[in-house]
């Protein structure tokens, strides 16, 4: 029996919970587990989730893929990891969360946003003179041709990366 070659543990946290695969170095799929992961949706547009359903979803399918195929699981060389968008989690001093995951989803703070960033005119919910301002600090538009979303924190009109994906010019 030859050696098992090389393999990445793949992990996906999205939304809706974990998914973790074992890949051969060639891409061959050896196996996946999946684990749900509660979305709490609360008044008010809230929407977070409890770090710790993570890290026990994650150990659950680690075991079981683990269980079915041990060999690979050991000849694991390289973790692969990818998530859903922006969230927030306070933690303390040793990196313990303090509350829930505030959600890319989680819409409670959108007031605050439109009357720091809004205002007569507008353009898609920037203030005109704030637009000015972030083409003019990164020269590019927040809202580029064809975005079908609205960035997260409105165009802070800093180098925030979560604002845009247009290329800052020099």
């Amino acid at each position: 029996m030859s050696a098992v070659p090389p393999q990445v543990l793949a992990a996906d946290l999205g939304t809706s919970g974990m998914k973790l695969a074992l890949v051969g170095h060639d891409g061959r799929l050896v196996g996946w587990e999946t684990e749900p992961v509660e979305l709490l949706i609360l008044p008010g547009g809230g929407a977070e989730q409890v770090p710790q359903h993570w890290w026990d979803a994650f150990g659950r399918c680690a075991a079981r893929l683990a269980a079915a195929h041990p060999a690979h699981f050991r000849a694991v060389t390289a973790v692969c990891c990818s998530t859903q968008g922006e969230g927030t989690i306070p933690v303390d001093a040793a990196g313990e969360a303090l509350s829930n995951c505030i959600l890319w989803m989680d819409m409670r703070g959108a007031p605050n946003l439109r009357r720091q960033f809004g205002g007569r005119p507008a353009i898609n919910g920037l203030s005109a003179a704030r637009h000015a301002r972030w083409v003019r600090v990164t020269g590019g538009d927040p809202h580029p041709p064809g975005r079908t979303r609205r960035p997260t924190c409105y165009g802070c009109a800093t180098s925030c990366p979560r604002c845009t994906s247009a290329p800052r010019r020099s």
